[in-house]
């Protein structure tokens, strides 16, 4: 969608500002959730429910990730379904105070403090049995070394962060999904902070 629009609008000399293409996409998507860093790179705060959309890109220091992607149909509706209609406010206390923690631990490259922030139990609890070996990969991917593992969007893939030994934690994530039956693809990538360009 992102594409779509920048390449419209260089194509059309649209001449339309990176802000006023995030609110046509958010407007589309129903959220700014993916089209924001997709747009602007890096961390990007953008709180709902307010228009002109606030943006708040947040410098984070440069990290590689692994991304292990298995050979799994998971509909974001099938995802949403699984969560419950009502959370505990012990678990929506738990999720929230490890926010500004995720954001630190960005800005800082802090692994350690990585894998405090992204422990979760609104979503993951839920959406982890959705997908078989999905749990045993998340394992697999910590005994590998990874300082945090989180589901990557609504799922099928995860995402792991470590300082080193990308390739030996994809590899371990892949061949607990094959133990579960499932190929799964691996990519170590950098976080892009720069956003996107037309060229």
């Amino acid at each position: 969608m992102v594409a779509g629009l920048l390449g419209a609008n260089a194509l059309l000399e649209g001449g339309l500002s990176k802000a006023e293409i995030l609110e046509l996409a958010t407007e589309m998507e129903g959220h700014p959730d993916n089209v924001a860093p997709a747009l602007f790179g890096g961390l990007v705060l953008v709180p709902m429910g307010s228009r002109p959309l606030h943006i708040e890109q947040i410098p984070i220091k440069p990290l590689e990730v692994v991304i292990i992607l298995p050979d799994f149909e998971l509909l974001t509706s099938t995802a949403r379904a699984a969560l419950p209609t009502h959370i505990s406010r012990a678990d929506a206390i738990f999720n929230l105070a490890r926010t500004p923690l995720v954001i630190r631990a960005l800005e800082l490259g802090d692994y350690a403090k990585l894998g405090v922030a992204m422990q979760d139990k609104i979503h993951q609890p839920y959406r982890i049995p959705l997908v078989p070996g999905m749990a045993e990969a998340f394992t697999a991917a910590g005994e590998a070394g990874a300082s945090a593992v989180a589901i990557s969007g609504a799922g099928p893939s995860i995402i792991a962060f470590a300082p080193q030994g990308h390739h030996a934690i994809g590899a371990a994530a892949q061949a607990a999904f094959g133990r579960a039956g499932l190929a799964s693809r691996v990519w170590v990538l950098p976080l892009d902070v720069g956003g996107s360009l037309v060229v």
